[in-house]
């Protein structure tokens, strides 16, 4: 997984010259297809929202996944999806990370049901 411009300027400014970084109240999972930092298009799958509320267990050795399932329902409609990314926002805001699906390419056909299991999302920090 990447980190965002946005939030590598917003932990470089924190850390080093002791400028506050607030946290989101909540992140949000947006599916995409393409790579969101170079112009992917976000796709929206089903009727619950375009972006899912996600939420971290602790961090371990560096690395924090999701502890619970953020699961967008049944496809509403046939898509394809590459990549993921994580906002601060349900809508606008910034984005934080994103990164490829590990599987790779999915074809989600209608009706399909699209979620990330508990620990399928990992955000690690090299």
């Amino acid at each position: 997984m990447n980190a965002s411009d946005y939030l590598e300027a917003a932990v470089l400014s924190h850390v080093f010259r002791n400028v506050a970084m607030a946290s989101p109240s909540n992140v949000y999972v947006a599916l995409f297809n393409g790579d969101p930092s170079s112009g992917g298009t976000e796709v929206t799958l089903t009727i619950a929202a375009a972006r899912l509320t996600a939420t971290f267990a602790a961090p371990i050795s560096g690395v924090i996944t999701n502890s619970a399932d953020t699961d967008f329902g049944p496809a509403l409609a046939g898509a394809t999806i590459t990549h993921f990314a994580i906002y601060d926002a349900s809508s606008g805001g910034n984005m934080l990370t994103y990164g490829a699906l590990l599987g790779g390419t999915q074809v989600i056909s209608t009706s399909n049901p699209v979620k990330f299991a508990s620990g399928d999302l990992s955000i690690t920090l090299a």
